[in-house]
């Protein structure tokens, strides 16, 4: 690179050529970081019990969203998986071009959804020999990864391509890149929907009562509206011996 630069005062910055090179190897070190954390997870998942008591953390304080919830630590998989990821984006920084965001998210969305088909194999294979307190845990396990874990992980990858350089290097707004193209967010709907499908089916909705229900006062009986009509007269006698005493 600094041979490029002494060239560039003659005219020949021959350093634009080498992006390309660069960007490459940067995702294909990255994805291998990935392939070995899927992999470590697999392994983790087929050895890992849920019936061990989970101990929740003390709530952190700490305002930085880039730091690992704490909550990851009662999941040893989880935690292990994040970990490799946090490895994976570190090693990224050192030479991360703009260019190859789309690539980078796709990488982890990638990534993510072969954690969740895991994770509805494990179920679909296990459930039946699950215990109560196992299948418990285990929900909750589900439930921290679509609603603490990945939403981490998209702040991580915001962090590495931030929305203020990327719109000034496309000549767009922040808020073209943020809520419209989303080149630096990865689609959460995509990945926990059948996730959420078997949480709905396990966890039972408490039943509501329909808002339109006409209220039909003829079928009250008979004898409520007696009582009813006692009460009123009692009370008007009531109210006329006030009204003596005062007199």
């Amino acid at each position: 690179m600094y041979f490029g630069a002494s060239f560039s005062r003659y005219g020949f910055d021959f350093r634009p050529l080498f992006i390309q090179f660069f960007s490459q190897t940067s995702l294909t070190n990255f994805q291998n970081s990935l392939h070995e954390a899927n992999h470590i997870f697999q392994q983790l998942l087929q050895s890992y019990t849920f019936d061990q008591y989970v101990q929740l953390p003390s709530t952190d304080s700490s305002t930085n969203p880039f730091i690992p919830p704490m909550i990851l630590v009662s999941y040893t998989p989880l935690a292990v998986y994040c970990n490799g990821l946090i490895t994976a984006f570190n090693d990224l920084r050192l030479c991360c071009p703009l260019s190859i965001v789309s690539n980078v998210k796709q990488l982890i969305t990638d990534s993510l959804i072969y954690i969740r088909n895991l994770l509805l194999k494990y179920y679909n294979s296990e459930k039946v020999t699950l215990t109560v307190i196992e299948s418990e845990h285990f929900i909750e396990f589900l439930r921290i990864f679509i609603l603490i874990f990945i939403p981490y992980i998209s702040t991580c990858i915001q962090a590495l391509f931030p929305d203020t350089q990327l719109a000034r290097e496309l000549g767009l707004s922040v808020l073209d890149i943020s809520e419209k193209s989303k080149l630096n967010r990865i689609d959460i709907e995509q990945i926990i929907v059948p996730i959420k499908n078997i949480i709905d089916s396990v966890i039972p909705k408490k039943t509501q009562v329909p808002e339109n229900v006409p209220i039909e006062v003829e079928n009250i009986p008979n004898e409520v509206k007696e009582n009813e009509e006692k009460e009123e007269k009692q009370e008007d006698v009531v109210d006329d011996e006030k009204s003596d005493l005062t007199e």
